[in-house]
């Protein structure tokens, strides 16, 4: 077994182990991991069926979600401005639902909140693809399209709160201490692959169906089977895009069925109601400003380390609000038709190929360290998009950009956790999440203003400086962990437990 990491975050230090020779050392972590896999294979069905349901979700929910900007500006006719403060609004929702439906979730059991919350979503997201329908029967398309639009994205908003909290109970009570790390990467991974299946499957669909559209409308031969039924049904290429991510939540409806009370009663690690009940009784008598304080923001330390992060989750914000419609814009057609490839291909498809590799290979390097590094390489590639618009460019800047979520996002989680007493790490690590919430509303209300004045649909433009102001913002980041440094380290030797006597 590898040493514990240094209190300071500093690198591993060997063990016998790994002054092994590296062929043997190699073998032994191939064999480890097969293993691994072989006991996952073991564990109940239902720990299978929430895999692949989360997966689908993972599909269709970012499948939505690089579209929705360009579908609210091009389709209902919204300023940018408005149409990325909505992706805004809809995203912090699904994270703010998560806490506040989740543990309501938790109480009617797996099953039935997995399937409650793939109804929910379903709901949301036909009531969205009939939008355009049904703003025209109202006759003011624009705005109709706009009220529909966000009563379908709040549904599906708490349909997603109530899943994702069934995802990990489910993950934890089917899996054992032995296969638990292995469940939840197994579980990211798969999710990873739902998005980058989506972002190789949208832009045949939503060019196939906008051509065939043009085709009918100069009235020439409009091709058969699924892209002609789709151009016949739909009024653009990103409404068939949503209707086949609302198909997909359908068969997901369906998968959940297959998680019948028997199979669901089959937990490994159930969890203990009384328990429960009992937190959920301290929390109440401590209210909410004892919650505060007792909790991580009531850490100076902790809250300046998540806080300080900030600029560097906005460069992971632009990628939901302005990415699709940046590309575009900005680019030649033939680049601008397979804008998917860029947000839901490359970067999920570099993290879940990334990650492992780059944690295998850095494992003994000082966390705080790589923290530094991978923001660096997560906002220097900005500059990048700042010397004119080619694809080659665009690419490089996605796949280095890919490598510093890779590097520092895993570091993330492990130093919040260092940084956590003991017995606080789940909600340190939960805590840190709490910047990536507030990135994304709040890059949601500035940048489709930026992108009006500098991208704009109509007229000149100038992406390059918008890029670049970004890129400034975003090294606030590593700066300030450099500068830091000394005191978040101070923290850390803190909290180590006294020697026993």
């Amino acid at each position: 077994m590898p040493a514990d990491p240094a209190p300071d975050g500093g690198d591993v230090p060997v063990t016998a182990a790994d002054r092994a020779p590296s062929a043997d050392r190699l073998v032994d972590r191939i064999e480890r991991f097969l293993h691994a896999f072989v006991d996952m294979l073991r564990l109940p069905r239902a720990f299978w069926i929430v895999n692949i349901v989360y997966a689908i979700d993972g599909f269709a929910y970012f499948g939505v979600l690089l579209l929705l900007p360009p579908f609210l500006t091009d389709v209902a006719g919204v300023p940018d401005k408005w149409a990325t403060v909505v992706t805004a609004c809809f995203s912090a929702a699904v994270t703010l639902f998560m806490f506040g439906f989740g543990s309501y979730a938790e109480r009617f059991g797996v099953r039935r909140a997995l399937l409650a919350g793939m109804l929910i979503i379903t709901a949301g997201r036909l009531l969205l693809c009939g939008s355009p329908s049904a703003a025209g029967m109202w006759g003011t398309v624009g705005a109709a399209i706009i009220v529909v639009a966000s009563a379908a994205l709040l549904v599906t908003a708490i349909g997603e709160g109530v899943l994702q909290t069934a995802n990990y109970s489910g993950l934890k009570q089917y899996s054992d201490e032995k296969t638990s790390a292995m469940s939840f990467g197994f579980n990211y991974a798969l999710f990873n692959l739902g998005i980058v299946a989506v972002g190789f499957a949208s832009p045949p669909i939503r060019v196939g169906v906008n051509e065939a559209i043009a085709a009918r409308a100069a009235g020439q031969a409009v091709p058969g089977g699924l892209i002609g039924w789709m151009a016949d049904s739909c009024g653009s290429g990103i409404e068939a895009v949503f209707w086949t991510c609302a198909a997909a939540t359908t068969i997901g409806v369906l998968v959940c069925l297959a998680l019948t009370p028997r199979a669901e009663a089959q937990k490994l690690r159930p969890e203990d109601e009384s328990r429960i009940a009992k937190h959920r009784e301290a929390d109440a008598r401590g209210g909410f400003l004892g919650r505060i304080k007792s909790g991580p923001f009531g850490d100076l330390r902790f809250t300046a380390f998540v806080f300080i992060l900030f600029p560097a989750r906005t460069m992971f914000a632009y990628q939901i609000h302005i990415m699709t419609n940046y590309v575009l814009r900005a680019y030649p057609k033939e680049v601008g038709d397979r804008a998917e490839w860029f947000g839901n291909g490359v970067n999920p498809l570099i993290i879940v190929l990334g990650v492992p590799i780059i944690t295998a290979m850095t494992r003994r390097m000082n966390m705080y360290r790589m923290m530094i590094i991978g923001t660096w390489v997560t906002v220097l590639p900005t500059f990048l998009l700042c010397f004119g618009e080619r694809w080659q460019l665009l690419l490089t800047y996605m796949i280095l950009f890919s490598i510093g979520e890779a590097l520092w996002q895993p570091r993330l989680y492990q130093f919040a956790a260092e940084l956590a007493p003991e017995g606080r790490i789940a909600a340190y690590t939960a805590a840190a999440n709490v910047p990536w919430l507030l990135a994304k509303f709040v890059t949601g209300w500035y940048a489709g203003w930026m992108m009006s004045i500098y991208c704009p649909a109509e007229g000149a433009r100038n992406p390059g400086v918008m890029w670049f102001i970004y890129g400034a913002i975003g090294l606030i980041s590593p700066i300030g962990l450099m500068v830091l440094a000394p005191w978040f380290k101070a923290g850390l030797h803190r909290r180590q437990p006294a020697p026993a006597v």
